[in-house]
C-alpha cells in the first residue's frame, strides 16, 4: 500500500466521484481508477460499489477510510516534524559553562529561547573551560560558554558576549580592604586561595599569569576543588582570592572586590561551537543570545 493509493482512496470516498477526485488531486481520471484498482487488488477486497448512477463505499471501504485518515495524519505529522528538525525548532542542544554566575546575566535570554522553542531540549552542565573547548571540538557539546583564550578558532566558531575583569577579593575586615584599587605586590604576604589547576585550569592560569607579570610567586593554597569553599575561606579571613567581577553578586557581602592596578586584567567571554557541527538548533540559540549572525 502506497501513499498515492491512500490519497486517491480518500478523495474518491469524500467526493464519491472519480471525476471530482481526479480534479482535486490534479491527475487524470484514469490514474485515479488505476490506483483504486491496485489498492483493491492488494487488499483483496472491493472498496466501492459502482453503478451507472452512483458510487458508494462498501463496509470494508468504510473501515479503511477511518484508517486512511489516521495514516494521512501520521504522514503529515512526520513531514512537519522532519521540517521542524531541519529548521532547528525541534531537537537537542548540549551546552557547557564554567559556573552559574558566568551565565546568570543571560538567564532572560535562556528563558526567552525556551518559550520560543519548547521542543528544543537544552542540557545545561558545568565544566572547566579547557574541557569545554575540547568537548565543543569533538562534538560532545554543541555550544560552549567560556573565555576567548580557551577557544581553538581553527576548529570552532566564536562569538563574544561580554567583557569582564579580574579583581582582588578579601574579607572586609582585612587591613587592606579599605583600598578601592591596589597592586598585587601589596598583597605579597597574603595567602592566595584558588581552586586547583585540575578543577579550574582557566582561572588558575590567568591568575598566575598576573603574578608572573608582577615578578613574584604568591603563597598559594590550591588544594580546593569547589569555588564556594574558596569564597568561604576568604570570608573567614584565611587569605585572598582573585575573581571575575561577575562573582560580586554571588558571594557574601562581607567580601570586598578591589581593582587590580595592572594591565590586561580583563578578558572576553563568549560562546563557541564546532565548525563541523551541523545541529540546526545552534543557529537559533546563537541568534537568541544576540551574538553576531552565523556564516
Amino acid at each position: 500500500m502506497e501513499m498515492r493509493h491512500i490519497h486517491c482512496f480518500i478523495a474518491v470516498a469524500e467526493y464519491l466521484s472519480f471525476t471530482e477526485a481526479a480534479k482535486k488531486l490534479h491527475i487524470v481520471q484514469s490514474a485515479v481508477s488505476h490506483n483504486i484498482a491496485e489498492l483493491e487488488k492488494e487488499l483483496e477486497t472491493k472498496l466501492f460499489i459502482r453503478n451507472k448512477q452512483s458510487i458508494s463505499l462498501t463496509q470494508q471501504g468504510l473501515t479503511l477510510l477511518d484508517d486512511a485518515y489516521r495514516i494521512v495524519a501520521l504522514e503529515r505529522d512526520a513531514v512537519t516534524r522532519a521540517q521542524h528538525r531541519a529548521q532547528g525548532v525541534v531537537g537537542d542542544l548540549k551546552l557547557g559553562y564554567v559556573f552559574v554566575p558566568v551565565i546568570y546575566s543571560m538567564l532572560d535570554k535562556f528563558r526567552s529561547f525556551y518559550r520560543k522553542y519548547p521542543q528544543i531540549y537544552v542540557r545545561y552542565n558545568s565544566y572547566n573551560d579547557i574541557l569545554i573547548s575540547r568537548q565543543v571540538e569533538n562534538g560532545e557539546l554543541d555550544i560552549g560558554l567560556s573565555r576567548e583564550a580557551t577557544v581553538n578558532k581553527e576548529r570552532s566558531h566564536w562569538r563574544p558576549l561580554y567583557n569582564d575583569v579580574l579583581k582582588i577579593v578579601v574579607n572586609r575586615d582585612h587591613p587592606l580592604a579599605s583600598l578601592d584599587s591596589a597592586k598585587l605586590e601589596q598583597f605579597r604576604d597574603v595567602p592566595l586561595i584558588l581552586m586547583s589547576h585540575r578543577s579550574n585550569p582557566g582561572l588558575y592560569d590567568i591568575t598566575m599569569h598576573l603574578y608572573v607579570r608582577e615578578g613574584f610567586t604568591p603563597k598559594i593554597v590550591d588544594d580546593i576543588n569547589d569555588e564556594r569553599t574558596v569564597n568561604m575561606l576568604v570570608e573567614i579571613g584565611m587569605g585572598m582570592t582573585v575573581l571575575p567581577t561577575y562573582w560580586k553578586d554571588f558571594v557574601s557581602p562581607s567580601l570586598k572586590f578591589i581593582d587590580i592596578e595592572c594591565e590586561d586584567t580583563g578578558y572576553v567571554f563568549g560562546l563557541s561551537w564546532s565548525k563541523a557541527n551541523t545541529n540546526p538548533c545552534i543557529r537559533l540559540f546563537v541568534s537568541e543570545l544576540g551574538a553576531e549572525p552565523m556564516e
